[in-house]
């Protein structure tokens, strides 16, 4: 048996509720991922990244864990959906994306349902294969027959116009759950690759100030720009080196366990230790 958190909806009357359904299903993914210890909601989870006008998506829900709970989303983007089911059936849960008017309205939330939608599905029932789905458009979790969010999850549309396709998902993922009665193990430390003339450092969690540069080298050159961050993007730091690029008179780039990403200290703030 697998834990079943409470079912968020995205209808809590607040000013982005009826764009909430990704930041819903984050909330109950983080009680379930959590079991119980941290509960939200649709707004308290927006609150928490930068995107504060239409609709989100999965990288947005990340970066609310990340920025306001210290929690990690594992997302998945278009992976097969036998992908997907062998990860709920190894106790995990999921919010998944697709398109809402593929889900009979016999389970959904409302009538008119032409959209974009997230929902979050806790488990797989052994009997018949149905998914437990929690709509952050209804009250209670519902046993949803499993092709039809099969279909729901293919039916996803990009801004392009062009759809997932049938046979792949795209959702994030909670943390296994430990079987009833087994010990939860304890993290393993992460190993710092010290890089740069990096030093060691408490793991501390930023986000970003303003839309910022992610570089492979604690140096500004045109050739190690990794990606471009929008602001609020949670970034979080197991080494500093004061031998990078003086941007604005300082020289302290902050770097990734891996020594892989660097940012300069002018660009983040300080948010979790």
């Amino acid at each position: 048996m697998v834990y079943r958190p409470r079912n968020v909806s995205q209808k809590d009357g607040s000013r982005l509720q009826y764009s909430n359904c990704t930041m819903a299903s984050a909330a109950t993914a983080i009680d379930r991922h959590t079991l119980g210890r941290i509960r939200s909601t649709g707004a308290k989870m927006r609150s928490y990244q930068g995107d504060q006008s239409g609709g989100t998506d999965l990288l947005d829900a990340r970066n609310a864990w990340s920025r306001g709970y210290g929690q990690y989303l594992d997302v998945r983007l278009r992976t097969s959906w036998s992908t997907f089911i062998a990860a709920l059936k190894g106790r995990r849960g999921a919010i998944l994306v697709g398109w809402y008017s593929y889900i009979p309205r016999a389970y959904r939330g409302q009538y008119s349902a032409s959209f974009g939608h997230a929902v979050y599905i806790n488990e797989v029932r052994p009997s018949d294969g149905a998914l437990l789905m929690y709509d952050p458009l209804r009250s209670t979790a519902i046993w949803v027959p499993q092709v039809y969010i099969k279909r729901f999850a293919g039916a996803m549309r990009f801004s392009n116009g062009s759809h997932l396709g049938y046979g792949f998902a795209q959702y994030a993922l909670t943390r296994v759950q430990p079987a009833v009665g087994a010990p939860t193990p304890a993290p393993s430390p992460t190993t710092v690759a010290l890089r740069y003339g990096g030093v060691k450092i408490t793991p501390n969690t930023y986000g970003t100030r303003v839309a910022a540069k992610q570089r492979r080298s604690p140096y500004i050159r045109t050739d190690n720009i990794l990606r471009v961050v929008k602001l609020g993007t949670s970034f979080k730091a197991y080494q500093r080196t004061n031998s990078g690029t003086n941007v604005g008179g300082s020289r302290v780039w902050f770097g990734n366990a891996a020594g892989t990403i660097w940012m300069h200290t002018s660009v983040l703030r300080d948010i979790k230790g």
